[in-house]
């Protein structure tokens, strides 16, 4: 009886050992849509603020979470012009761009803004924004306020 035991054994674990493959489903690629709302923040017709000016960069990104690849998706630079050149704020500059085919498991959208001011004097200052878009976002709003 001792000799059939140890085949038998042998055999129920090889099958319990054996691992079934499960199949994923593949995922679907999402579109993300960006929006950015360009407008000046204040008023700049005060004569103090003749001679002041700005620069906008916007960017859009994908980043691959499993290798940190970084793929521009799109990207422009407003040159510097006066501020009074941009939008006013109740006929802001809308620019909407869409981002297809991002498989959100391995790739994070992430969208940037950097506005660079140039005063008379030639005194620098900067202020830069960028942020992810989460997976559960569709849509985002990006306001850049001179």
């Amino acid at each position: 009886m001792f000799k059939r035991t140890i085949p038998v054994l042998t055999i129920i674990a090889l099958f319990c050992s054996c691992e079934k493959d499960t199949i994923q489903p593949a995922e679907i690629p999402a579109t993300k849509a960006v929006t950015f709302t360009i407008a000046q923040g204040s008023d700049y017709s005060l004569p103090i603020y003749i001679g002041l000016q700005a620069e906008v960069k916007l960017s859009i990104v994908k980043e691959s979470i499993v290798n940190v690849n970084v793929t521009a998706v799109w990207d422009t630079t407003f040159s510097l012009r006066s501020i009074r050149d941009y939008a006013v704020s109740t006929n802001p500059l809308i620019i909407t761009k869409q981002v297809s085919g991002v498989l959100q498991s391995k790739e994070a959208v992430r969208v940037s803004r950097v506005i660079r001011y140039v005063t008379p004097q030639n005194q620098i200052s900067q202020d830069a924004l960028g942020e992810s878009i989460t997976p559960s976002v569709t849509v985002k709003q990006v306001l850049v306020s001179l």
